[in-house]
């Protein structure tokens, strides 16, 4: 895995792909429907990587997904779609205190 620090309080592990050279800019790209997102107390984050928590700032329906905006305690926002057969198990409105659940695996790194 390559460690890869957002600001002093957010580090996530990604898969390595590529050789990046340490203390090298980069790009984290991940998709938002490899993103989990859980109600607060739905992950047991005990010894877990790269779970976040977070508030849901926009929840939009658009039939077969809903997407979520989500202003993780870090200071940024991720964008998390949901398809629809997990929706309708919970559906996170906006203001709800949810946790981010990323696999190493679903981010990748891009050099800048």
């Amino acid at each position: 895995y390559a460690a890869c620090v957002i600001n002093e309080r957010t580090c996530l592990r990604a898969s390595r792909i590529r050789d990046v050279e340490t203390g090298a800019p980069v790009t984290l790209s991940i998709r938002p429907e490899k993103i989990r997102i859980a109600a607060i107390d739905a992950i047991d984050d005990a010894g877990a990587i790269n779970v976040l928590p977070g508030v849901v700032t926009r929840c939009t329906y658009g039939g077969v997904s809903c997407t979520y905006e989500v202003e993780v305690e870090s200071g940024f926002a991720l964008a998390v779609r949901q398809s629809d057969e997990n929706v309708a198990d919970a559906r996170h409105g906006e203001g709800t205190q949810v946790k981010l659940s990323i696999p190493p695996g679903a981010i990748r790194l891009l050099e800048d």
